[in-house]
């Protein structure tokens, strides 16, 4: 009988990825190895029990050592089934959790709208003389109770964003650059494209209000008339959007030049627009 007595049986399950010889390999091998080991002891010791126990000694359980080489050849497979089992286990948490929030979202606007609804009806049911002395306090009410919807839905959603645009003469400490035109322009995305115009205050500030989230392109337009086209740029759901942009502080001054041998004609030198 071969010795070390190594079969297939003695390694663990079976899995449906492991290659159909790696068990067969592991042991051709390790029989090999014991059997090469066996003979040099037998040179030494020809009682064959005796040297058997040496290279146990030596080298150790042979299914022990199949079953670590088996682990070895397999443990790249195994720990990424179980990190993609993991990563699907915290998909499924977060799905239900999304799925939660949404549906105790909906319940409270339900119960807003049976609280409408009751007040509306008890408004119906009162005398003449008591309801004309109740309208004011149920329309506070009512416009309370529609308040909270809307901030509900805006925070929920994430639709509207602040745009605004810090404008400063020359560096980013200078002044204000006041009377600067600016063209906001929305491209791409579901939503269909449009254009919000605005011009910046005392203070510098270029508003556009509260707009929808995606990727915009502003051109800026100067008192003396001189366009700037700034690169484009994108807002998040839920987060305004604020810049300082470094603008020249007057019309740049003709600077004359010439090439050797050619007469130029006078150009401008304008300075560039910069975010900060």
């Amino acid at each position: 009988m071969a010795w070390p007595e190594i079969s297939i049986d003695d390694f663990p399950p079976e899995r449906d990825d492991e290659p159909s010889s790696l068990r067969q390999d592991i042991i051709d091998e390790l029989s090999d190895h014991f059997a090469c080991a066996l003979n040099r002891e037998l040179l030494k010791n020809p009682d064959a029990q005796s040297a058997k126990q040496r290279v146990i000694n030596q080298f150790g359980d042979p299914i022990k050592i199949a079953r670590q080489l088996w682990l070895d050849a397999m443990k790249e497979k195994i720990m990424s089934q179980r990190i993609m089992t993991g990563i699907s286990a915290v998909m499924a948490v977060c799905c239900i959790a999304v799925v939660g929030i949404a549906w105790s979202m909906m319940k409270q606007n339900e119960s807003l709208n049976l609280k409408m609804l009751e007040q509306m009806a008890a408004m119906g049911n009162r005398p003449q003389p008591a309801a004309r002395e109740l309208d004011s306090q149920f329309l506070n009410q009512l416009e309370v109770m529609i308040q909270k919807q809307v901030s509900q839905a805006d925070s929920s959603s994430g639709a509207l964003n602040s745009i605004t645009f810090q404008l400063v003469q020359e560096e980013k400490d200078g002044k204000p650059a006041v009377g600067f035109s600016g063209t906001l322009s929305k491209i791409g995305g579901a939503i269909e494209d449009f254009k919000v115009n605005a011009v910046s205050d005392v203070k510098g500030k270029l508003e556009f209000g509260r707009l929808p989230w995606g990727r915009y392109q502003m051109t800026l337009l100067a008192p003396w008339n001189e366009k700037w086209s700034v690169q484009t740029f994108s807002t998040l759901p839920g987060r305004k959007y604020e810049e300082t942009i470094v603008c020249p502080a007057a019309v740049p001054g003709k600077v004359p030049c010439a090439i050797s041998g050619r007469l130029a004609n006078p150009t401008h030198r304008r300075k560039l627009l910069s975010f900060v």
